[in-house]
């Protein structure tokens, strides 16, 4: 029977409590609340319901309830065009190589030794052979940038 007493004591409390707006604050959005004490009891409420989602103005953006420090934005990549495909064939080379690209652009061709040296740095055309007779055998990182495009491929050639 006590609890029901303090349970009519706390509604009636409640329905004769002043309707006030919270404030923006780093805390849970509501239309309003208080708190209420009495003798050993304490009660803290808040009506209303956290927001969900995103609202945004002119200097600040509300985020699930909470104010958002950050301006969040939503993320997206821009559409990207088909990166140009090279070939380099045959590897391991003992002779010749071919480079190879279906768009037919002009490439600058830099081939660096496994000790860094740079043995050949030219522009090529899709389809030209290079000659490798004179390389010593190993390894040999190819760079083919596409000279339309800036777009940089790396290959790994075995000279035999």
């Amino acid at each position: 029977m006590k609890h029901v007493k303090v349970l009519l004591f706390a509604l009636a409390c409640i329905a004769v409590q002043p309707v006030f707006s919270q404030t923006i604050s780093k805390s849970v959005i509501g239309s309003s609340g208080n708190t209420l004490a009495n003798n050993n009891i304490k009660l803290s409420y808040t009506v209303g319901e956290p927001v969900a989602g995103n609202m945004s103005g002119p200097e600040a953006q509300l985020g699930n309830g909470f104010f958002a420090s950050l301006n969040i934005s939503a993320l997206a990549t821009p559409e990207s065009e088909p990166l140009p495909t090279v070939e380099i064939y045959p590897n391991p080379a003992t002779q010749i190589f071919t480079v190879r690209q279906k768009e037919s652009h002009r490439m600058l061709l830099a081939v660096t030794d496994s000790d860094g040296k740079v043995v050949l740095r030219k522009h090529i055309s899709s389809g030209d052979d290079i000659d490798v007779n004179h390389w010593h055998k190993g390894i040999y990182i190819l760079e083919v940038t596409d000279l339309a495009t800036s777009q940089r491929s790396l290959f790994k050639l075995v000279r035999n």
